[in-house]
């Protein structure tokens, strides 16, 4: 099982390009497609029908048996599984293969099949503990996942297989309600789902047998067969995709998850397969010999996607031609960015997947043998009554998935700065992080409890990833301050910290190369992300390239790195100007900026400083001729305001999981209104930068900060609730 990394920027840019080439093609050529298809699979289950009823022979029933298990498989796969995608919704005359109108011959009902597959497997694909398609809720296939009791006899399962008709119904229907928030075995779900299954058992069981007289007990045999040999080719399929050995599980990606990753979790949490060329020749010479038709359909169809399901998970809508179209342009965009294109052979798939379910019925971890249970009797009955308890464990033991968020991150050093007023940390880079890329200006969201509240602060990394190594964190203590106070003074070498999410990559100060000509300005603890940069530049050592530093302080003492940045000064051409207020140090000014060698519109300044500085800094450097577009600044203080001038004109605005409708004015944020209501969120910076308050926004407009554009929401843009004000009635998933 591979190990997951985030991937790099630009990854999403890539996939939503090929997306929108191959969207704008798809036209009356592919529902001429789907039609066609539909008519074969048509025939195919009429021969199929025919050939059992009036058989004289084994060879004949074989045939019918085999005819009528292939309708079952296209008629799911390239059929329902795509149409109920909405791959033909857009197109004029689409009739009867819309989402909402397709009424497919399979034993699962559209709406709930829907409601599990697209709300839940798809979003939160192969995530352990949300993913109800990971494991199928009936077997343990990875070791990442909670052993439960059940799985004591998921070594029977290949056994279910002669059977597993009514499963996919049941299944779908208990999914469906937990996606809803039912009770699994809902009865109005579990009914709705037995109406289908009976009405296919009648058919199968009474009136097609009824068609062949004497021979009834005959042809009900036969079809049973038949279906189960189809269902279970489907099942089959199904498991390998997202079970294989080559795909990876991940741990919950929580609301900070960005296009970029999301793109690299569908691609590693699922395979193609390939080698079905051997398996679907014979079936040709049958097809082509049983059932005459015109211009017949490639057989490819009888993979219906399911042999190209990375493409299919990028892009759900497209329809499966077009996705065996993009086969070489994904894997070329997965290449570019160094993510693995997984592909796995059929047949090996099936066994490898197979022979993992007897061990992984007992509760062993990663990395664990079964004779390693004997050696810790205590943890293994602790594991025991856990499964017992239906509780799912995330504890380490079971979940070796990486975390991106609320990972936990051990203290390795802690050092006080500046007379105490600041708290240097090392931090253990939590498993999987080893691979995770970010640049000077970064920082990360750090959580801890404190006297019973959770919180959430932002502080830059000293160190880009390049320079490898643990992560370094600077807090300088804020007076009353609840976070910085513990971990200035209570916090201890040893202990662990939440990491709410991976660094942040993108924002107003991540410098992504190193300019030839830089000036950058810090004040007090500003000077935090502007350390990985100069440690960049003088690392990189490239010739010509100058910098200089203006860093303010209060005084000496309470200057932070003072003597790192002198001895990066001796090492380098990097210009050091220092200032202390109880120095009489000037003010920043143009005039102060001249001081500097290095100038000229060609400068890019990286300012990181409280509003008064940032707002002179920026004054000073207009007046230079410093173009607005090579000022990047980041600015520290009191949180923003959570609300702006009140304009008497309000939006409802539901908050989804928090189940409460509230009446915003259009100069209050999302986040402030839901405080003022009571609704606990979490929050950061308060200022749009952190993600810590990111949801999806569902349904409305929005306007972000001060931003006099518009921004409509869908089931996957996400908005920070913090700058967020209501342009219309809105509904966000918070």
């Amino acid at each position: 099982m591979e190990v997951s990394s985030l991937s790099k920027a630009g990854l999403a840019a890539d996939f939503d390009a090929l997306y929108e080439r191959t969207r704008e093609r798809i036209g009356e050529a592919d529902l001429r497609h789907i039609r066609h298809v539909a008519q074969y699979s048509r025939a195919i289950e009429a021969r199929g029908v025919e050939l059992i009823r009036d058989a004289t022979s084994i060879e004949a029933l074989r045939r019918g048996v085999l005819l009528r298990a292939l309708h079952v498989v296209v008629e799911f796969s390239e059929l329902g599984h795509n149409i109920l995608h909405g791959s033909y919704d857009d197109l004029e005359e689409v009739s009867e293969f819309r989402s909402d109108r397709w009424v497919w011959d399979f034993v699962v009902d559209p709406e709930q099949w829907k409601r599990m597959h697209h709300q839940n497997h798809h979003p939160m694909t192969n995530v352990v503990g949300q993913d109800h398609d990971l494991g199928y809720t009936i077997a343990r296939l990875f070791s990442n996942q909670s052993w439960l009791a059940h799985h004591l006899v998921q070594g029977l399962i290949p056994f279910l297989f002669l059977a597993p008709m009514p499963l996919f119904g049941i299944y779908t229907a208990t999914s469906s309600a937990r996606v809803e928030g039912k009770d699994a075995f809902d009865r109005e779900s579990i009914l709705r789902s037995l109406a289908i299954i009976q009405k296919w058992a009648w058919r199968e069981y009474i009136s097609l047998p009824l068609s062949g007289g004497a021979k009834a007990p005959v042809v009900a045999a036969a079809n049973h067969v038949s279906q189960v040999l189809g269902y279970s080719m489907v099942a089959f399929m199904l498991v390998i995709e997202h079970h294989a050995p080559n795909v990876a599980v991940f741990a919950n990606p929580g609301p900070y998850e960005d296009r970029d990753a999301y793109y690299e979790r569908q691609v590693r949490g699922t395979t193609n397969f390939t080698g079905a060329e051997k398996i679907l020749e014979p079936l040709k010479e049958l097809l082509e010999a049983e059932v005459p038709f015109e211009n017949r359909p490639e057989m490819a169809i009888f993979m219906g996607g399911l042999d190209t399901h990375l493409e299919h998970h990028l892009f759900p809508d497209l329809p499966c031609n077009r996705q065996r179209e993009i086969t070489r342009n994904v894997q070329a965009i997965c290449e570019k960015h160094g993510i693995p294109y997984n592909q796995t052979e059929i047949t090996g798939g099936i066994l490898s997947t197979l022979r993992q379910l007897l061990p992984l019925s007992a509760p062993v971890a990663p990395g664990e043998r079964l004779r390693d249970l004997l050696r810790s009797p205590k943890r293994t009955i602790e594991r025991l009554r856990e499964g017992f308890r239906y509780a799912n464990s995330e504890s380490d033991e079971y979940l070796r998935a990486p975390r991106f968020f609320n990972a936990k991150s051990e203290v390795l050093d802690k050092r006080m700065l500046a007379g105490g007023q600041a708290v240097w940390l090392r931090l253990a880079r939590p498993p999987g992080w080893e691979e995770l890329e970010w640049k000077p200006g970064a920082f990360i969201s750090v959580g801890a409890r404190v006297n019973g509240e959770n919180l959430v602060r932002q502080y830059s990394l000293l160190r880009e990833s390049a320079e490898g190594g643990p992560i370094e964190i600077t807090i300088r203590r804020v007076p009353n301050g609840k976070m910085s106070g513990h971990l200035c003074d209570s916090l201890n070498v040893g202990e662990k910290l939440t990491l709410v999410h991976a660094p942040t990559r993108a924002h107003g100060l991540v410098q992504e190369e190193d300019p030839a000509r830089a000036i950058y300005i810090a004040g007090g603890v500003g000077i935090t992300p502007i350390l990985s940069m100069l440690r960049r530049h003088v690392r990189k050592r490239h010739a010509g390239h100058q910098a200089s530093l203006f860093y303010f302080n209060r005084s000496r003492t309470s200057a932070l790195f003072l003597q790192e940045l002198q001895d990066l000064a001796l090492r380098s051409e990097l210009e050091l100007h220092l200032f202390f207020g109880d120095e009489d140090a000037p003010r920043m000014s143009a005039e102060l900026l001249k001081e500097s060698t290095v100038g000229g519109g060609d400068t890019t300044v990286f300012c990181c400083a409280p509003e008064g500085l940032l707002r002179a800094s920026r004054e000073a450097c207009a007046s230079l001729g410093i173009e607005a577009d090579r000022f990047f600044e980041e600015a520290f203080g009191a949180p923003a305001q959570s609300t702006e001038e009140r304009r008497g004109i309000t939006h409802a605005v539901r908050f989804a999981r928090s189940g409460r409708t509230l009446e915003v004015d259009e100069g209050e944020t999302l986040l402030g209104a839901a405080e003022r209501a009571g609704i606990a969120l979490p929050s950061g910076c308060k200022r749009g930068m952190c993600r810590a308050c990111a949801c999806p926004l569902v349904s409305g407009e929005i306007q972000v900060g001060a931003q006099s554009s518009r921004t409509s929401g869908d089931s996957q843009g996400r908005v920070t609730l913090c700058n967020s004000f209501p342009r219309s009635a809105l509904v966000v998933d918070a």
